[in-house]
């Protein structure tokens, strides 16, 4: 059985916890892929498996002042919460590759998100003004591409999945009796 393969993993975590203001930033960028460039040739008896795997966990929450009424009497808190990711899991066979393959041809391409970003700002008491902003782009692509002859003594199987386990965002703010407040 012969194979290739390329992984990637990322996984970034921010947390700030502070009081006026709060702000926090992440990314992950796992990027793996399998790539057979034009002139190439391949040639195996055996079963080829080719397979790519990108795996992005990403974690970031910026809040302040949720602990209750503020003892240095906070009128006004702002958080703000960024995350971008981009997500690759590419295998690809350029037109110009011949595969000659004995037994069966699997070709694989997978990749997973799990993505929570969150802003959470209080100004309690006699707060006049909470704001919380979260702004998050995440881009992915998911690609199997065969292009070119291809020969197989068994069969050819060509699979390419994102499964998004979590996918959470969200900005939330809580004021007192000021002015604004009400």
């Amino acid at each position: 059985n012969d194979s290739l393969s390329s992984e990637a993993a990322s996984d970034a975590e921010a947390t700030v916890l502070s009081f006026y203001a709060a702000v926090a930033y992440g990314h992950s960028i796992p990027h793996a892929t399998v790539d057979v460039r034009g002139g190439s040739s391949i040639v195996t008896t055996d079963e080829l498996s080719i397979s790519t795997r990108a795996d992005s966990d990403l974690s970031i929450i910026a809040t302040q002042n949720l602990i209750g009424t503020s003892t240095v009497v906070e009128k006004r808190n702002v958080t703000l919460a960024g995350a971008y990711s981009d997500v690759v899991s590419s295998a690809e066979l350029s037109s110009d590759s011949t595969l000659t393959v004995g037994d069966d041809l699997n070709v694989d391409v997978f990749a997973t998100r799990e993505h929570n970003t969150q802003s959470n700002s209080a100004a309690y008491g006699d707060g006049t003004l909470g704001l919380a902003l979260n702004v998050a782009v995440h881009e992915s692509t998911i690609e199997a591409l065969i292009d070119g002859d291809v020969t197989t003594g068994g069969d050819m199987t060509v699979d390419a999945e994102l499964v998004t386990i979590k996918n959470d965002f969200n900005a939330t703010s809580t004021v007192g009796t000021g002015s604004l407040g009400g």
